[in-house]
């Protein structure tokens, strides 16, 4: 049963028991929602909400943002979904159970006092005036439930519509429509232009009712030639409406009117108002002179030289258009240029003045450029160099002309100077071989990076950069080297080369750079040696890295000009190995004081095979200087087994298997003894020691009083040691050592006085 005809029966019994029913006045009768102003229901509404403890606001019959946010809170508590403010059937069906609930209560409790406390006794009545008065209070009532039957009809039938509504609607206040009985228009108020730019604007204002937004303008009071929309959007003073005007002419006075029409169709159009847009920036433009060029070296002859070099900076404010640019040629005593042209931001600008007299001006007009607000364009200025002269400046940006793009207003520019011109002096280098060129040594094949010569080169005059090289190899072998590479003093790589090409004492080989020389530098030629495998290299080949004054191209830093080369450099010679014998030597005991003895161990010589493969030696020759050996005392004796010897004084012992070598050959005048070791054998990356020990105690002159007497052992040439590269058929015999390594001293030593 519903609960407006609980109440209508509630209401018919207490007549019955003789109590009165509330007035329907009590009750919410019709919705209520944002913008209501001086209303009476807004007020009982505001009453209603203090009472529930959700609305602390003013009793003024205004439904405004505080009411609105009562309802919203009410609806909250209630469970009433959408919770927007909007003081519909569903909200107003609960507001009246409430008030309902309220009107009962407080009828009961009249009852209830009335009932406690003895009334006077009435005067008397007939039966008919009852009956009368019971009558016409049943009929009151029965009007009454025919009222609430009614609106809980209406209620059922629009309840589904209202509920899509509320749905859609969000808080803050929701979008409403106008009754169909609304006659009244949105009120418009706070109508200005804000955000005034040079070609765009924005208008806004304020509604008490949702309603749409247009904005109808245009040049002259009360003439409109255009209209746009805008946006609509609830704030907490009713609803703010929006429209952007785009697309205006700068620095123009705009006429305008707003205009918003609500949901039934009732229509605000405002007062006239204005606004003026912002006048366009003016352009502007600054030149200088470009320092990143400096003074200019210049021979005659030359063609196409930069001269001259400016930056054309626009403003901030606005892009301008430049339509020509003006250069002026400084003073000389003869002419000095010809056929002078303009290049702006890399693109030649205007047409190539032939004639170019010194001290006049010339101007040059093309394709018009523009430069962006803030940013720059280069102007450089060539021309062919008739006469080498000193001039400063040489030229001067002197004027320009253009518009700014905004303003269309005339711009102009120019620089108070330029950069100088100065004759350049002819520039000369010398070649030469360079301080730190390698003595003669031997490579193993497969080896990289092999330093084959270091060449010199030295600024006699002017200021030198060599460009291209050309490095010749002597040799009557095959070239074998895979790669050859040019390094600058730094150790960067220059250049490469891979390729040999042929020539009558060996081969060549060409490379490209650019590299200062600063006064003097150096150049270093590397080399990748070919592995044994190649057939591209010859084992125990010789070869002779040069460069000839012709072989180099080298010009002036400045203007570009050919410098002279004069002078030459040749390396030494470099020899290619199947593999390498490393000799290096190991002193024993003391040098000083020393004490002589049967067993006087002098040093180790160590023999060290390169990685690139075995090798043998064959024999080492060994020089003894100082006033102790003596050949009278059989330092210098030899046997013809070099590994047995009764009366030998002087061996190398093997320190591995613990062998003795003796001498099979001796020089007593050279004072040097030769032993053979019978093609000994290193394997590839090995070392073997082998100790020179001497009988001192027995092979040295007698003991002197108070001298003490020295001995020195070494090897002193690079022929002492021969070797073989090889343990194979295929081995290269009779090799020497290089040499870089000698001499190699084994010991020097004195002994004790008197000894």
């Amino acid at each position: 049963m519903s609960r407006f005809y609980t109440t209508a029966l509630i209401g018919l019994f207490a007549i019955l028991a003789g109590t009165s029913v509330a007035s329907a006045d009590a009750l919410f009768a019709r919705d209520l929602y944002f913008g209501i102003q001086s209303d009476s229901e807004v007020t009982k509404l505001q009453e209603f909400l203090t009472d529930q403890g959700v609305y602390s606001g003013p009793i003024t019959g205004n439904f405004f943002s505080l009411t609105l946010a009562g309802v919203q809170n009410f609806q909250a508590r209630e469970g009433i979904s959408p919770v927007a403010g909007y003081f519909g059937p569903l909200t107003r069906a609960r507001a009246n159970e409430f008030l309902s609930q309220q009107l009962t209560a407080s009828e009961q409790q009249a009852i209830s006092e009335t009932g406690s406390v003895p009334s006077p006794p009435p005067p008397a009545a007939t039966t008919g005036d009852v009956v009368s008065s019971l009558q016409e209070q049943i009929n009151l009532l029965l009007q009454q439930v025919l009222i609430l039957q009614q609106q809980l009809i209406t209620q059922q039938q629009t309840q589904q519509t209202l509920q899509q509504i509320q749905q859609q609607t969000a808080s803050p206040p929701p979008i409403l429509s106008s009754s169909p009985s609304d006659t009244i228009a949105p009120v418009i108020t706070a109508v200005q232009a804000i955000n005034v730019a040079m070609n765009s604007s924005a208008v806004t204002w304020i509604t008490n009712e949702h309603s749409d937004s247009a904005v109808f303008f245009g040049l002259s009071p009360g003439s409109y030639f255009s209209s746009t929309k805008g946006s609509v959007s609830a704030v907490s003073t009713g609803y703010l409406h929006t429209v952007n005007l785009s697309s205006l002419s700068a620095d123009t006075t705009y006429y305008y009117q707003v205009v918003s029409t609500d949901s039934s169709g009732n229509k605000s159009t405002s007062g006239e108002f204005s606004f003026r847009t912002l006048p366009a920036p003016s352009g502007s433009v600054n030149a200088s002179q470009n320092f990143s060029l400096g003074t200019v070296y210049v021979f005659g002859g030359q063609t196409n030289v930069k001269i001259g070099s400016y930056s054309i900076v626009a403003s901030a404010a606005s892009a301008v258009t430049i339509n020509s640019v003006t250069v002026t040629v400084g003073s000389a005593s003869s002419q000095a240029f010809q056929n002078m042209k303009v290049f702006a931001g890399g693109a030649q600008f205007g047409s190539t003045q032939g004639t170019v007299a010194n001290g006049s001006a010339y101007s040059f007009a093309g394709t018009p450029f523009t430069i962006n607000a803030g940013q720059s364009v280069q102007i450089d200025v060539y021309a062919d160099i008739l006469n080498a002269s000193s001039m400063s400046p040489a030229t001067t940006l002197s004027s320009c002309s253009g518009v700014g793009v905004a303003a269309n207003n005339a711009v102009s520019c120019n620089t108070g100077g330029g950069q100088s011109v100065a004759v350049a002096i002819p520039t000369s280098i010398n070649l030469r071989i360079g301080s730190t060129n390698p003595l003669a040594r031997q490579i193993v094949m497969g080896s990289t990076g092999n330093i084959l010569a270091v060449f010199q080169f030295a600024e006699t005059s002017g200021i030198a950069k060599i460009t291209d090289l050309v490095i010749n190899q002597n040799t009557t072998a095959k070239s074998g080297f895979s790669r050859l590479n040019v390094y600058n003093n730094a150790g960067s790589l220059l250049a490469s080369s891979d390729t040999a090409s042929p020539t009558a004492s060996g081969y060549s080989y060409s490379f490209s750079f650019s590299t200062p020389l600063s006064g003097s530098a150096s150049l270093i030629l590397r080399g990748d040696a070919h592995p044994y495998s190649s057939s591209n290299v010859t084992d125990n080949s010789t070869h002779v890295f040069d460069v000839m004054a012709a072989g180099v191209t080298a010009l002036d830093a400045i203007t570009n000009a050919a410098a002279t080369v004069s002078g030459s450099a040749s390396g030494n010679v470099v020899t290619i190995l199947r593999s390498k014998l490393i000799v290096t030597a190991i002193p024993t005991g003391s040098s000083s004081g020393r004490s002589k003895s049967t067993v006087d161990d002098l040093g180790d010589i160590v023999f060290t095979a390169d990685s690139a493969g075995g090798v043998r030696v064959g024999s080492v020759k060994i020089t003894f200087t100082g006033s102790a050996p003596s050949p009278d005392a059989g330092f210098f004796n030899t046997g013809s087994d070099p590994t047995t010897c009764s009366n030998c004084k002087v061996k190398l012992y093997d320190t591995a298997n613990g062998t003795s070598y003796f001498a099979t050959v001796s020089d007593t005048v050279a004072k040097t003894l030769t032993f053979n070791l019978g093609s000994y054998q290193f394997s590839a990356g090995s070392s073997k020691n082998f100790r020179l020990r001497i009988d001192s105690a027995n092979s040295t002159n007698a003991a002197m009083s108070g001298v003490s007497q020295t001995l020195s052992a070494g090897i002193n040439a690079v022929g002492d040691v021969v070797w073989c590269n090889a343990w194979d058929a295929n081995a290269i015999c009779g090799l020497i050592l290089e040499s870089s390594v000698v001499p190699i001293n084994i010991q020097s030593v004195s002994y004790a006085q008197g000894t």
